[in-house]
């Protein structure tokens, strides 16, 4: 068995397709990622705020 060579421009254009699907991959992951920490943020901001004004309300 014998591996057949690859010509150049076949290769350029894989690694051309592979590299802008990765592109987009991580740039929607890290989108996804940006989302749920600024949700999480809000949360956070909610909770802290809640206590704060409990405690400015109770005695």
């Amino acid at each position: 068995m014998t591996i057949k060579p690859v010509p150049p421009e076949d290769k350029q254009r894989t690694l051309s397709e592979f590299r802008e699907r990765i592109t987009a991959d991580v740039e929607a992951g890290i989108d996804g990622h940006e989302r749920k920490m600024t949700r999480l943020g809000f949360v956070f901001l909610a909770i802290f705020v809640g206590v704060v004004g409990l405690m400015a309300v109770l005695p």
